[in-house]
C-alpha cells in the first residue's frame, strides 16, 4: 500500500502559477491545483512508504523558495476502511448495527427510526 497525503499550500504573492509547475513537474505528486482562499495550492502526493512520503514534503515541496506554509493532511484509509463505526445519535436501526443494517453495503443509508 502507498502513502498519501494532501497538502494545502500557500505561496508568496504572484508565485501561484510558477510554484504549481515546480509541483507538477516533482515525480510523487500525483495531482496539483490552484485554488483560492486562505491557501493557494491543494497537491495529492503519493510514495512508495511513509519515509519517502515526508522526504518528499519535507525536501522537495516545503524547501521551495516561494512556499510559505503548508497544512499536511496523512490519508489513513479509503472508503473501504473504517475505524470508527457510525454514531448512533440516538435513533434505532432495526436493532442492528449501521454496518448490519443493510447486510454490509454501506453504498445506501441503513433505515433509520427514531424514538416516538
Amino acid at each position: 500500500m502507498t502513502a498519501k497525503a494532501l497538502l494545502l499550500i500557500s505561496v508568496e504573492l504572484g508565485d501561484e502559477t510558477n510554484v504549481l509547475k515546480k509541483l507538477k513537474s516533482i515525480q510523487n505528486v500525483k495531482e496539483a491545483h490552484l485554488t483560492s482562499g486562505v491557501y493557494d495550492i491543494i497537491a495529492i502526493v503519493e510514495a512508495e512508504t511513509q519515509g519517502k512520503l515526508k522526504d518528499t514534503i519535507t525536501y522537495q515541496i516545503r524547501a521551495l523558495r516561494e512556499v510559505r506554509t503548508t497544512l499536511t493532511m496523512v490519508v489513513v484509509g479509503n472508503e473501504n476502511y473504517h475505524p470508527i463505526p457510525p454514531v448512533d445519535s440516538g435513533a434505532l436501526i432495526q436493532g442492528k448495527g449501521a454496518t448490519d443494517a443493510n447486510n454490509g453495503n454501506l453504498s445506501k443509508p441503513p433505515e433509520i427510526h427514531f424514538p416516538k
